[in-house]
């Protein structure tokens, strides 16, 4: 049986995708099955999956019509993994040759593991690292180290709170970083949510790590491409999902919080709300400006949500000195 499926969904990404495969196969792990989910490319991204699956039998492709949203592509690749363990990876970005095998012997030294992640590195569009990773941009090691167990060589196990933790605080796992045994994604009546274009990915590692073990490993396993043309770049469809993502959580964890941690969870929220309606009020989107105010408010009340409410009804007003507050607001993260 195979040991482990990568599940890659692609659209148009010839300038990356046979790069991100080849990381994937060469691998020092070679008990694996490599799937991808071509989801309507229209440029040459199929001739290139076709030329690579030819030069190696582990390589499936499977094509479907475009869907805009990799929820339903991952789903695609996890109808069709036969691995016992699975792993997932975009076009465009690329894996460590260890991060399989460093992976699986977590997972192999610790059976009541389901789920182990690790750190990833940033790229530029032309593959350079960038300085820092994911995990250090977050502060990652210092907040989490009240929710970790050190069990030695660079890994750690979390403890019961680290759900609690990565709904408030740093939620932590990139989807490249992660691998998880198949029968626990089995065990889910939904594996990643198909309503979602962005978001998707965070509403599932919450539902793993709430019910699971997790192992964290301290190293850059994965790399991360930055470039115009990836997902998150939209910033309004990066917030709105990281908010459908984080409300739905709030109701899965309100039973497990603490008063304090659910005023740390609603003021997380509130602050996204608030920052999406500084987008729509610097781009003359007053109505929905006022909108998003209005629910920030009501997630947790804020001075200055209130100030930015009443500055929606005084038009042409303000848009200046909301720039002032960019800094900040993106210290806060998703």
């Amino acid at each position: 049986m195979t040991e482990v499926s990568v599940i890659i969904p692609v659209y148009n990404c010839e300038s990356y995708i046979e790069e991100t495969v080849r990381s994937v196969m060469e691998q020092t792990e070679k008990s694996i099955e490599i799937i991808v989910v071509d989801d309507g490319s229209t440029d040459n991204t199929p001739e290139i999956l076709k030329s690579l699956a030819e030069e190696d039998s582990r390589i499936k492709v499977f094509h479907q019509f475009n869907s805009g949203k990799p929820s339903i592509a991952r789903n695609t690749g996890l109808r069709n993994a036969s691995g016992k363990i699975v792993s997932f990876l975009d076009g465009d970005d690329l894996y460590h040759p260890g991060k399989i095998a460093r992976s699986l012997d977590v997972l192999a030294i610790y059976p009541e593991i389901d789920v182990v992640f690790h750190d990833v590195k940033y790229l530029t569009h032309n593959g350079e690292e960038r300085e820092g990773t994911f995990l250090e941009s977050a502060g990652f090691q210092a907040k989490a180290a009240d929710y970790l167990e050190d069990v030695g060589g660079r890994v750690s196990v979390t403890l019961p709170e680290f759900y609690n933790f990565m709904s408030t605080t740093v939620t932590g796992i990139h989807t490249s970083s992660v691998m998880i045994r198949k029968e626990r994604l089995d065990r889910e009546d939904t594996w990643f949510p198909e309503d979602l274009a962005i978001g998707e990915d965070i509403d599932l590692w919450f539902r793993l790590v709430k019910g699971s073990r997790v192992a964290y490993i301290d190293e850059v396993l994965s790399y991360y491409r930055l470039h115009d043309q990836s997902i998150t770049k939209n910033v309004e469809a990066a917030l709105t999902g990281s908010i459908a993502a984080h409300s739905t959580n709030f109701q899965r964890a309100r039973d497990l919080l603490s008063m304090k941690e659910k005023a740390t969870y609603q003021a997380r929220i509130s602050g996204q709300y608030f920052y999406l309606g500084f987008l729509y009020f610097r781009e003359g989107r007053v109505e929905e400006a006022r909108k998003s105010y209005l629910r920030s408010l009501k997630w947790q009340f804020k001075p200055k949500s209130a100030i930015a409410l009443l500055k929606t009804f005084v038009p042409g007003k303000a848009v200046q000195a909301y720039r002032k507050l960019v800094a900040r607001i993106f210290q806060w993260g998703f």
